[in-house]
């Protein structure tokens, strides 16, 4: 790959559009699920397996069960997705611009908020909370 494909590829990850909801991790063989929120489905779901793969997993009631039933024994999804007031990207040109940085901190803080709010109600429509799932109060 030369630097001008390098580049381009660099590019079009930083122009995709953020997919922003709930989603779930379930256990196929007990049924517990941990809900979460998250600004960057996909990131989430990447960030959750390697804690769980690496042995480091914040949540240590889903880490004790992924060591025992192994990661065949779960499965991830999107419960609800988000639609946002402009395009969320992968672009840091928020970072280089310190009034779009505020701006756009200001907005995600929102976005992260009501995120938060729409997850607890799928934790309590789903019974997630521990000892039925993953989720603590």
């Amino acid at each position: 790959m030369d630097k001008q494909q390098r580049k381009q590829l660099v590019q079009s990850y930083q122009e995709r559009e953020r997919e922003m909801g709930v989603y779930a991790i379930t256990n196929k063989i007990n049924g517990k699920q941990m809900i979460g929120a998250s600004a960057n489905l996909e990131g989430s779901w990447n960030r959750d397996k390697f804690g769980l793969q690496m042995g480091s997993h914040e949540n240590k009631e889903l880490q004790a069960d992924w060591n025992r039933y192994g990661a065949d024994a779960f499965v991830f999804e999107v419960l609800e997705k988000f639609k946002t007031d402009e395009k969320l990207t992968f672009a840091y040109d928020d970072v280089l611009h310190p009034d779009v940085a505020a701006q756009g901190a200001a907005k995600m803080r929102g976005y992260r908020k009501a995120a938060a709010k729409q997850a607890e109600i799928w934790i309590e429509k789903m019974n997630s909370y521990s000892p039925n799932g993953y989720n603590e109060r």
